[in-house]
């Protein structure tokens, strides 16, 4: 903008000075007077920077609230670009205070709320700025649908309890009623309440469905949340010992969002919150031995954890095992070791190579067979490979 001003007014005032020239050349009455040549130079030195001062001032003057501007004024006069800079510098120090003590005021408005019983934001959790959430949980299995041990996963349906105090929820609770409580949807707990946010961490990906949940309230501010589960878990085993193996199933949950230092797990003590369903693995390849439900913290660098788990014991029922697999192969090297006692005849040599070669490649088959059975990822081999 600056170099076409400028180029414009020159191209004016050469234009006025080369007119001038031919007219006193060719003897013609100048019809302009000089002082308007020299006025039009003049314009040409003063009126760029004149404009370039007006453009900076416009376009880089902070915008200032009227407290602002008092202080900025009282302290010292603006007479230039860098004045103004330098100004907005200390207006912007000045919001940056204002902002901080607005952030630790509204803190400790939260706590003093909290203190007094005033209903909060529910996307707050209750203790905010003092003691960790303690959250309640039990872990009910219902049904068992086995384990894939090839996959390293097993798929359970469970009963997830989830038990809090939050003084807020008391308000949920309609006072005209009798009623000591109300038992509400997950979707307007969601939009009403505080949630722990309480997940499964060691499901597969895609491998969680809730099949039902409701929130129940009480005026004491209990919360007690019931959620029905479907999930897909993922985990290790050792087969060392197949078919003579113990597997202990382990389902883990804790918060999404908080770290220990905000929300910490707790176990139910009530045993018909947890466990395994009575008579659930009589008809199935496991057999229930024991169960218990147990409260850990987990460190994995700047991640820290309260976790919650339950871990169910079970044996493998070996019979029929057995029956398919390591009695075909003992007979299959009891029948290899014939050959020591058939004669030395040359007519005998056939069914010798034979009967030798004809159990190797059945107790190969076997063998292939029982390691499809396995895990592809595991550490060293069965003993019964």
């Amino acid at each position: 903008v600056y170099d076409k001003v400028d180029c414009r007014l020159w191209r004016f005032a050469l234009r006025r000075i080369s007119c001038a020239s031919a007219s006193s050349i060719m003897g013609a009455k100048e019809t302009m007077p000089w002082h308007m040549h020299m006025f039009a130079l003049a314009v040409c030195f003063f009126a760029p920077p004149i404009w370039r001062h007006c453009v900076n001032t416009s376009l880089m003057q902070p915008v200032l609230s009227e407290e602002s501007e008092k202080r900025v004024a009282a302290s010292t006069p603006v007479e230039d670009i860098s004045s103004f800079l330098q100004a907005g510098v200390n207006v912007t120090s000045v919001h940056a205070h204002a902002t901080d003590l607005t952030m630790s005021q509204q803190r400790k408005e939260h706590v003093d709320d909290h203190r007094t019983g005033k209903p909060l934001d529910h996307h707050l959790r209750p203790n905010l700025g003092g003691d960790p959430e303690v959250v309640d949980f039990g872990i009910y299995i219902k049904n068992f649908f086995g384990i894939k041990t090839t996959k390293n996963e097993f798929t359970v349906d469970i009963v997830l309890a989830l038990r809090w105090n939050d003084p807020r929820v008391s308000a949920l609770v309609p006072a005209s009623t009798e009623l000591d409580s109300r038992t509400i949807s997950s979707l307007e707990a969601q939009n009403s309440m505080w949630l722990p946010d309480i997940v499964i961490t060691n499901r597969d990906i895609g491998g969680q469905d809730q099949i039902s949940a409701a929130v129940k309230i009480h005026k004491d501010g209990t919360v007690m949340k019931t959620e029905r589960l479907l999930l897909r878990v993922k985990q290790h085993f050792d087969v060392t010992a197949f078919p003579f193996d113990y597997q202990t199933l382990k389902i883990v949950l804790s918060s999404a969002t908080l770290m220990k230092t905000d929300l910490v797990m707790r176990a139910m003590t009530n045993s018909a919150v947890n466990g395994a369903k009575s008579g659930l693995f009589d008809d199935r390849e496991f057999k229930f031995v024991s169960d218990e439900t147990s409260v850990f913290e987990e460190i994995d660098g700047i991640l820290e954890k309260s976790r919650g788990k339950l871990e169910v014991t079970l044996r493998r029922d070996w019979t029929r095992y057995l029956q398919t697999t390591i009695l075909p192969e003992i007979f299959l090297i009891l029948i290899s070791f014939t050959v020591f006692w058939m004669p030395r005849a040359t007519p005998f040599a056939m069914p010798r190579v034979a009967t030798n070669l004809i159990s190797f490649l059945t107790l190969m088959t076997l063998s292939i067979n029982t390691a499809s059975m396995l895990p592809r990822d595991r550490a060293g081999m069965a003993w019964i490979e």
